[in-house]
């Protein structure tokens, strides 16, 4: 395992300053550090006990609870009891890496709060599958043998305003499913089809699927599943939803007062608040909701009053899920948390919530960032060692890479940029010096070969240097390789390749390890691991 500081890899400002901590970023945060104290007042909040517990066994059903699971299900019931939550949308084939790092993350810093505090400290999965992007759900990336990257999408882009919650796999889609795995390489790829093949099924729901596929991974770390439709179907965002439809634009004045104090600050503005935190469900699907006038609202097609959406909301609450940014407020109003595991995008939208959080009237739980995590095949390994490099030089643009690549290899005795642009200025002075004294007019003639020789220059270095580069390729094709294995589509690794191409890899049991070892480790570095230590100390 080798490790980087995460202030010294690519990022926001937003994140690097999070990662030190500074206080222009870090004020926009209720609790940064939870203690005891914090659990008890937050211990004391949400729903009913039996409610929320309700609610973790509606979305766990159907699975074969660990004793872990089973403990902490009955911890719910504890008065004394809080929770770690972090969330995530439906992932096809499991997701990308990040999905399990963010769960992992969650389990390990309950555990170790549970041992501080001695109160039980649950890790709460939300899947959030009231979101209609199906393109997202159904889109996962596969690494093939040569190391290229296939993009498989199971959605017959019907319905697109559709909640995730309700998609069931047509046969076509099964169907794309079953070729995306046999492309799948690796000591245990037959196990993990043989799996899939039982899961990935028409007609089985999208959300069951993504269950199930984690469920082996995450439920040894006694993570309690809680779906967000059923929590949107038992109507406990009633008080929320009232709230903003009695007060319309509310939460978005106070996202942009929020935002703008961010960017007052050089943030960047991560999300957009619309003009209400819920959606309406209609027989299309969500339906954002407009207003028209103090009396009216908008939703798809449908105009109807305000009064009649408030009374709508208590009769139907089913019927309104919310936007991205109430989603997190939502959570913290019904489940008892002391902390949230957030990724640097979403750590980025929550830094907008703080006025929100309070317009609302629900205490904030404290972020904490997910840990982060590269892994390096056998191949990857191999590369590293023979080109006596570092995986976090990769993390760059492909462009970047190469061009330190073509300047670190022979240059067949090329001149330096320096020397060829001081030898046209050296050239060009005694013409320059003749024509201030024939005719001041024509220096701008003599630049203008000058800036025509350069060019002329530029362009033969360029095609000498691409000659170059033909004659290294195979050292360039080991450098590309790499930089495939570790930024894929030029992109974080662990946010593109899916979990089942991993499991394939080295199994599941393994691919378990490895994510628990790596939340072991401090959250500001990121983890280089080389799948050949897997069974050893890590």
């Amino acid at each position: 395992m080798q490790r980087i500081p995460l202030v010294d890899l690519p990022g926001s400002r937003l994140l690097h300053d999070w990662l030190r901590a500074a206080p222009s970023i870090t004020s926009f945060f209720d609790v940064l550090a939870p203690d005891d104290a914090f659990a008890e007042r937050r211990a004391r909040g949400g729903a009913a006990r039996s409610r929320i517990a309700a609610l973790a066994v509606q979305g766990m059903r159907g699975l074969e609870l660990t004793p872990a699971q089973q403990r902490n299900l009955e911890a719910i019931a504890d008065p004394r009891s809080v929770m770690v939550a972090t969330g995530q949308q439906i992932g096809l084939l499991g997701g990308p890496l990040y999905t399990v790092l963010k769960i992992a993350t969650a389990a390990a810093t309950a555990q170790r709060w549970q041992a501080e505090w001695g109160r039980p400290v649950v890790p709460v999965f939300w899947l959030e599958d009231n979101d209609h992007d199906a393109k997202e759900a159904a889109t996962a990336h596969l690494v093939l043998a040569d190391g290229s990257i296939e993009t498989v999408m199971a959605w017959d882009e019907t319905s697109p305003r559709q909640p995730v919650a309700t998609r069931r796999f047509s046969a076509a889609e099964v169907d794309i499913i079953t070729k995306a795995l046999a492309t799948l390489s690796g000591p245990h790829a037959d196990s993990v089809r043989e799996s899939l093949s039982t899961i990935y099924v028409e007609g089985a729901s999208w959300a069951d699927a993504f269950v199930n596929v984690l469920q082996p991974i995450i439920g040894g770390m006694g993570v309690i599943i809680i779906r967000a439709s059923d929590v949107v179907a038992s109507g406990m965002h009633v008080p929320l939803i009232e709230r903003d439809l009695a007060h319309p634009g509310g939460m978005a004045a106070c996202v942009a007062s929020t935002t703008a104090q961010l960017t007052a600050a050089g943030y960047h503005e991560q999300a957009q608040a619309s003009e209400h935190a819920f959606f309406l469900l209609d027989d299309e699907g969500r339906q954002r909701l407009r207003q028209i006038d103090d009396a009216t609202v908008q939703a798809g097609t449908s105009t109807m009053s305000y009064a009649a959406l408030r009374d709508l909301a208590r009769l139907s609450p089913e019927r309104f899920s919310p936007g991205v940014l109430a989603r997190p407020i939502m959570q913290d109003a019904i489940l008892p948390t002391v902390a949230c595991v957030l990724g640097p995008a979403e750590l980025a939208y929550h830094a907008q919530l703080a006025d929100a959080y309070a317009w609302f009237g629900v205490q904030r739980a404290a972020p904490v960032l997910r840990h982060s995590a590269t892994l390096l095949d056998a191949k990857a390994e191999r590369l590293l060692t023979s080109l006596g490099t570092k995986p976090w030089w990769y993390a760059r643009p492909w462009e970047s890479v190469l061009a330190d690549i073509t300047a670190s290899l022979d240059d067949a005795g090329l001149p330096a940029a320096e020397t060829t642009a001081k030898a046209v200025r050296d050239i060009l002075a005694p013409w320059l010096q003749a024509a201030s004294q024939i005719d001041s007019t024509l220096t701008g003639s003599v630049e203008a070969a000058g800036a025509a020789m350069q060019k002329a220059l530029d362009q033969l270095e360029g095609k000498m240097r691409a000659a170059l580069r033909r004659k290294h390729s195979v050292v360039i094709d080991r450098h590309k390789a790499l930089h495939m294995a570790i930024v894929p589509m030029g992109i974080t690794q662990e946010r593109i390749s899916a979990i089942t191409h991993w499991c394939s890899r080295i199994g599941v049991v393994d691919f378990t390890l490895v994510t628990r070892e790596v939340v072991q480790g401090d959250q500001k570095e990121h983890f280089y691991i080389g799948l050949s230590s897997v069974g050893q100390s890590l």
